[in-house]
């Protein structure tokens, strides 16, 4: 669990984040002082910051400037797999997995 404060409109407060390992993405389940809480997340295909629920916000955007700062990527743990088809004398003979 990790504490960063964070200036929202005129005050600061200070945020819990608990970070979730996920193979796939940065992900965190943020708590703020005034009570407010939700899953940030990074969306793969764009590269912003998505809060569950409420998709691209101004929040997310601001959080996630902080949040890339403080999360582990756990993508390099993922195993990746290449498939190919086998062809023996032009007709299909097997579809095999190759681990990278």
């Amino acid at each position: 669990m990790h504490t960063i404060f964070f200036q929202i409109s005129d005050r600061i407060e200070s945020i819990q984040i608990t970070e979730f390992p996920n193979p796939i993405q940065p992900m965190a389940f943020i708590e703020f002082e005034n009570g407010y809480s939700n899953i940030f997340f990074l969306d793969l295909e764009t590269g912003k910051w998505v809060e569950q629920d409420l998709g691209f916000t101004h929040l997310a955007e601001a959080l996630g400037a902080q949040l890339r700062h403080i999360l582990h990527d756990y993508s390099s743990l993922k195993k990746n797999f290449r498939w190919f088809l086998h062809l023996c004398l032009g007709q299909r003979s097997s579809i095999r997995n190759i681990r990278s």
